[in-house]
């Protein structure tokens, strides 16, 4: 079984989006996904791109990233990866392919199955 991808409507596209990995952040960072704190010394990715004639910079954890890279093929919404993920694990109650999830972090691995695991306790109840 083939890792199936989540398909998002996004509204509009930037004008042009830059992304690269920073190998060792030199301060805090706030991961725009999950919230959690980039440590310094941590590596993060970072995006900036004008979207509606405004230009945005994001940062984002490696934990998500893997994520991103994982589930959506085509484009996501930006802040809204969980939500759009926990929405596509109930929608397929909770059959994930393991090729879904063989190249996650291991945070992001644990993060996924407690969606998994909390999408079969809400269909046993």
């Amino acid at each position: 079984m083939n890792c199936s991808c989540i398909y998002i409507e996004t509204e509009g596209t930037p004008s042009f989006v830059r992304e690269k990995l920073i190998h060792s952040a030199k301060t805090f960072h706030k991961c725009l996904e999950c919230g959690r704190t980039i440590l310094k010394g941590e590596s993060y990715y970072y995006a900036c791109g004008v979207w509606e004639n405004k230009f945005h910079a994001y940062k984002t954890c490696v934990d998500c990233e893997s994520v991103i890279r994982s589930f959506f093929c085509s484009g996501y919404l930006i802040g809204n990866i969980w939500d759009d993920l926990r929405t596509h694990i109930w929608e397929t109650n909770g059959e994930v392919s393991e090729d879904c999830i063989v190249p996650l972090t291991v945070s992001a691995l644990y993060k996924v199955c407690e969606l998994i695991e909390n999408t079969w306790e809400e269909e046993d109840a």
